[in-house]
C-alpha cells in the first residue's frame, strides 16, 4: 500500500500523567510512516527504526496476524540493529546488550486482525511467541530470524505481545475508526482490548525516557537535543550514532550553559549590591558574595535538575570557586 506520509511525526498529549512511580510526566508519541512500504527504501526504514528505538522509552511494533518464525526474515530493521546503534563507547560486543537494556525501549509487539485463537499449549501469544517464533535456540532457524530474535530479546529491556481481532469486516467502519457515529458498529471485543491494552499493559509500563547516566532522565529538553544529534549522525553515511557520547554532549552543553548564565546573575547582582557603597569594609563585601553565590549556585542545580549528581559536580565545583 501506497503511504501518505513518510517519516516520523510527534504528537503530544495535552495532559501530564503520574507514572506508577508517581512522577509527572508527559506523553510524546512518535508514529513511524511508510516503513516498509512499497516506496520506502531500505536505509531510510533503517534509520527511521534506529531513530525511534534511540528516542523511545516504550516501542509499539505492529504487525498483521499471527507472525510465524519465517516472519523474522522480514524484521531487516531488527535484525541489523545492532550494527546500527553504539550505545556506549568500547561495548561492540555481548556487553552491549546488557547496556542496552538500560537504554533502549519496553518492546510490545501488536498482533492486527488476529482471527485465530492462542495456538494450542500456549497461555498467551506472548508465551507462543517466546517459544514458537523468537526461540533462537531453534535449529531451524535462518540466520537472519536468529538475529532478530536475539535482539529482540537481548536488546530490549523487556517484552510483550497482544492480539487485536479485526474492528470490523465493513470497510466503512474500519476507515473511520475514529468517527463517534460508527462507534456503535465496531466489534465489542476490539473495543475491550483496546481498554486491556491502556490499562494492562500501556499505562503500567509507562515510565521517563532513561538516558545512559544512572538515575538521570530524558527532559523536553534533552529530547529536543537528542533528535537533533541523532538526526545529524544518522545522516552521515557510515555513521553510527553513540548513545553515551551524544547524552554526554547534551550534558556538557546544558551545564555549561547553566555554568555561564550563574556567572552572568553573580556579576549583575554583586554589581548592584555594591553600586554607590564603595568603599565599603570587607565585611560587608563578604556576606553579599555568601548570598548571591547562593543564590547563583541554587539557579545552577535548578537549571541541572534532571541530570545526576556525578554529571554536574565538576561544573558546580567551577562556579563555586570563580564565585
Amino acid at each position: 500500500m501506497k503511504p501518505e506520509t513518510m517519516g516520523i511525526w510527534m504528537w503530544i498529549l495535552p495532559e501530564k500523567i503520574r507514572d506508577k512511580n508517581g512522577r509527572e510526566i508527559t506523553i510524546i508519541l512518535l508514529d513511524s510512516e511508510g516503513i516498509d512500504s512499497v516506496e520506502s527504501e531500505a536505509s531510510s526504514d533503517h534509520r527511521i527504526f534506529t531513530l525511534s528505538c534511540l528516542l523511545s522509552s516504550i516501542l509499539l511494533y505492529n504487525s498483521v496476524g499471527v507472525p510465524k518464525m519465517k516472519d523474522l526474515n522480514d524484521l531487516e530493521c531488527v535484525t541489523h540493529l545492532s550494527q546500527r546503534i553504539q550505545l556506549k563507547a568500547g561495548t561492540r560486543n555481548k556487553d552491549e546488550a546488557h547496556y542496552a537494556s538500560k537504554v533502549l525501549p519496553f518492546f510490545i509487539w501488536l498482533l492486527r486482525d488476529v482471527t485465530l485463537a492462542i495456538p494450542n499449549g500456549h497461555a498467551s501469544f506472548k508465551d507462543y511467541l517466546l517459544s514458537e517464533v523468537l526461540n533462537k535456540d531453534n535449529r531451524n532457524q535462518t540466520e537472519s530470524a536468529r538475529k532478530a530474535a536475539e535482539n529482540i530479546l537481548g536488546y530490549f529491556p523487556d517484552f510483550d505481545a497482544l492480539a487485536f481481532p479485526p474492528p470490523s469486516c465493513k470497510p466503512s467502519v474500519v476507515q473511520n475508526l475514529s468517527d463517534p457515529n460508527v462507534r456503535d458498529r465496531i466489534n465489542p471485543l476490539f473495543l475491550s482490548t483496546i481498554e486491556e491494552f491502556r490499562t494492562q499493559f500501556l499505562f503500567p509500563s509507562l515510565c521517563p525516557k532513561r538516558s545512559s547516566n544512572e538515575g538521570e532522565w530524558v527532559t523536553g529538553e534533552g529530547l529536543a537535543a537528542l533528535v537533533q544529534l541523532f538526526v545529524q549522525a544518522l545522516n552521515i553515511p557510515g555513521n553510527v550514532p553513540n548513545f553515551q557520547n551524544t547524552w554526554d554532549i547534551f550534558v556538557e552543553t546544558t551545564c555549561g550553559e547553566a555554568v555561564k548564565e550563574s556567572i552572568e546573575m553573580y556579576k549583575v547582582e554583586m554589581a548592584s549590591r555594591v553600586k554607590n557603597k564603595i568603599p565599603c569594609d570587607a565585611d560587608m563585601l563578604r556576606l553579599a558574595n555568601e548570598e548571591v553565590m547562593q543564590k547563583c549556585v541554587q539557579n545552577f542545580l535548578t537549571k541541572t535538575a534532571s541530570l545526576s549528581t556525578n554529571s554536574i559536580k565538576e561544573f558546580q565545583e567551577d562556579l563555586e570557586v570563580f564565585t
